[in-house]
């Protein structure tokens, strides 16, 4: 799973990144899945972007 952040860019309530962090563990323990992040204004739009794994 990999986040983009486009910035300016306003950062969520505490509810939904409690919300988000119980979904993101539940899939990392359960599902063995990597989330990772990109900040997406810094991409060139003809490249692809590389994963970011969090362990």
């Amino acid at each position: 799973v990999i986040l983009y952040a486009y910035l300016p860019w306003e950062p969520p309530s505490l509810q939904f990144r409690k919300a988000f962090c119980t979904v993101a563990t539940h899939f990392h323990l359960k599902r063995h899945t990597s989330f990772g992040f990109c900040d997406a204004t810094q991409m060139d739009p003809v490249t692809m972007c590389d994963t970011v794994t969090v362990d």
